[in-house]
């Protein structure tokens, strides 16, 4: 049960990940941002995990949304030694849903003229 609904989640993240791609994110970008959509905050490793990424297509996809401004740092102390952890937290959440609507509403505008053409073509 669990496996088809992570196959189904995958499915919707595609999606989302396509429109994405049609607002302007490259690849990386969009993956990343698919994931902080669904959980507005995030260390790498949560994005790496379920969005099926290497670590170094990860910060890169983080570091361009940051360069964006669409995504803020958060640098996470640690008790002790080690790395500290940095959270990501999406920052223009509304902005990114309006293009995406726009981006939808084009879709589906496209998607009804070739329908028609194709109508006419076969007529």
């Amino acid at each position: 049960m669990k496996e088809m609904e992570k196959k189904t989640s995958a499915k919707g993240d595609q999606k989302i990940v396509d429109l994405l791609e049609s607002c302007g994110c490259n690849g990386y970008e969009a993956r990343c941002l698919c994931y902080l959509l669904e959980t507005p905050t995030a260390m790498a490793k949560d994005i790496e995990r379920r969005m099926d990424m290497r670590q170094p297509e990860v910060s890169i996809g983080l570091r361009d949304l940051q360069k964006r401004g669409i995504i803020e740092t958060e640098r996470m102390p640690l008790k002790g030694k080690g790395r500290p952890k940095i959270k990501y937290t999406i920052t223009q959440k509304d902005a990114i849903y309006k293009q995406l609507r726009g981006a939808l509403a084009t879709t589906i505008q496209d998607a009804k003229d070739n329908k028609v053409e194709l109508n006419i073509l076969f007529s």
